[in-house]
């Protein structure tokens, strides 16, 4: 559905908001929240929320772009995503 919204976005301009709100506007929008509760646990200080988000949020669309979006869709580049999405879960440096 990405890559066809992809396509769409030059041709459609509600395509391209739905794509923009798909790929950027609510996962930031998400991340934002979760990072914000996890800060309020003392997981990390709150007054780096917005930054963690966004290296966090561009590493997750880089790693999207790179393996489900760019080229061919194997199984085997969505293994390789799922890999690197865990390592970035269990302690990955961004």
């Amino acid at each position: 559905m990405i890559r066809l919204m992809m396509i769409e976005q030059f041709h459609n301009e509600e395509m391209r908001a739905l794509y923009e709100k798909t790929m950027f506007t609510d996962p930031y929008d998400i991340y934002l929240r979760v990072f914000r509760m996890l800060a309020t646990q003392g997981t990390f200080p709150e007054s780096q929320v917005d930054a963690i988000v966004r290296r966090y949020h561009a590493y997750m669309t880089m790693l999207t772009y790179r393996y489900l979006l760019n080229g061919e869709l194997t199984e085997e580049r969505k293994k390789v995503y799922k890999k690197e999405v865990h390592a970035l879960m269990n302690g990955g440096v961004i």
